[in-house]
């Protein structure tokens, strides 16, 4: 429903999903797209269904999601702390980065001792 509601309305083809009909999106017309994107999944503006290309199928898609959550945690300690550091997620993050590092010859070179 999207896709062709900007075929329809915007009066321009998306660069995801071209069609020979119709010129490139550009200028206002992006606006536009972006209006459209921003409603992807809205009941009420009729943007709720799309096509899967496996079935061939129209399914309901979820609304897209006006906000972000995130979460923080705050501390005093000097970080990163030796006694906790290898507890965090982050250490595991850096772990598997040099893991990946060390994989490439050319790359290790900088965790190597001269």
């Amino acid at each position: 429903a999207v896709v062709e509601a900007i075929y329809t309305n915007c009066a321009c083809s998306p660069e995801f999903w071209p069609t020979k009909q119709l010129e490139p999106c550009h200028g206002h017309q992006l606006i536009c797209v972006q209006n459209y994107f921003d409603n992807f999944g809205d009941k009420a503006s009729g943007l709720d269904k799309v096509k899967n290309m496996l079935t061939g199928e129209n399914e309901t898609c979820l609304q897209a999601c006006k906000f972000q959550a995130l979460s923080a945690s705050t501390s005093m300690g000097l970080y990163p702390n030796i006694e906790t550091f290898p507890s965090t997620e982050e250490f595991c993050l850096v772990v598997h980065k040099i893991k990946e590092l060390c994989k490439n010859q050319f790359r290790s070179i900088v965790l190597q001792r001269v």
